[in-house]
């Protein structure tokens, strides 16, 4: 029973973080460096609110100066990821966006193993991010040759689809700084410095750069902006939650269900329509997704 409320979790992690996405796609572009400061307000508050009903405040400055570099290098990568997502979302659809940063998370994980850890990938593993670059070609390449849309148009395309490979690769960084933390850290803790890159760095900028962003949000924007930062939030909290019984192999199967939820929402509420060769590019990056992971 407790095993299957686990994965439950995992598999909620997916479905919140693509939630999100269903949110943050309705914000407008001129919110894109006010939402990683607002969704790191939020999550650090609710994450801040769990560690001091768990009593877990006495690690917090208990760990080596390494894993402190660690986290707030992994806060970098996980700000500078979410910023290139806010701005992907608003040109490609949703399961293109998540298909490719998810995938691309996966095969950068083998890559940073081989050259930081020596450990060279199986066969399985080269085949499947193989699979996984095809993919991320028929969805590029080939979608693009069969939507004759104007050339404008499939620059808009093509910049969606390097914007989500960018935070694909992003993430994938901060996700090895952060496992090189959590050595020794406490996953909330791991969570909680999370938050620290967006509200020093992005709050620096808002304080003397972009005084005038949070005055050109309206209400429906908040609408938006609150609810998305909290389904990242409810997406984190699941993951951990799964991470202490599950592996990270395990887990990242479950969120690589992610982009069939986000396909879902992107039909039923924004309408989008997925083509053949964008069809298949998914079918080809989850499949060497799997592969990559049960044969890492």
């Amino acid at each position: 029973m407790f095993e299957s409320l686990v994965s439950f979790a995992a598999i909620s992690s997916a479905f919140w973080w693509a939630s999100s996405g269903g949110f943050i796609k309705s914000v407008r572009t001129k919110t894109t460096i006010v939402f990683p400061f607002i969704e790191a307000l939020i999550s650090g508050l609710v994450i801040a609110s769990i560690i001091a009903i768990r009593n877990d405040w006495g690690d917090f400055l208990s760990y080596s100066i390494q894993t402190y570099i660690f986290m707030m290098i992994a806060s970098f990568f996980s700000m500078s990821g979410v910023l290139m997502f806010f701005l992907s979302i608003r040109k490609i659809p949703l399961g293109i966006v998540y298909t490719i940063s998810a995938s691309l998370q996966v095969l950068m994980a083998v890559i940073l193993d081989l050259f930081f850890n020596m450990i060279i990938p199986q066969i399985g593993v080269i085949f499947g991010g193989t699979i996984i670059l095809l993919g991320i070609m028929a969805i590029n390449f080939f979608s693009n040759n069969n939507k004759g849309k104007e050339i404008i148009s499939l620059n808009v395309y093509a910049y969606g689809i390097v914007l989500s490979s960018i935070a694909g690769i992003l993430w994938s960084f901060g996700n090895f700084f952060n496992d090189r933390a959590l050595v020794e850290a406490n996953p909330l803790i791991g969570a909680f410095f999370r938050s620290f890159g967006p509200i020093i760095i992005i709050g620096f900028l808002l304080s003397f750069f972009f005084r005038n962003e949070f005055v050109g949000i309206d209400k429906k924007d908040w609408s938006m902006l609150i609810p998305g930062s909290l389904c990242i939030t409810f997406a984190m909290l699941s993951w951990f939650i799964s991470l202490n019984v599950n592996s990270v192999s395990l887990n990242s199967i479950f969120i690589s269900i992610s982009p069939v939820f986000a396909l879902l929402i992107g039909l039923i509420f924004y309408k989008e329509r997925i083509g053949l060769y964008e069809f298949i590019g998914i079918i080809l990056c989850l499949v060497g997704t799997i592969l990559v992971i049960l044969n890492r």
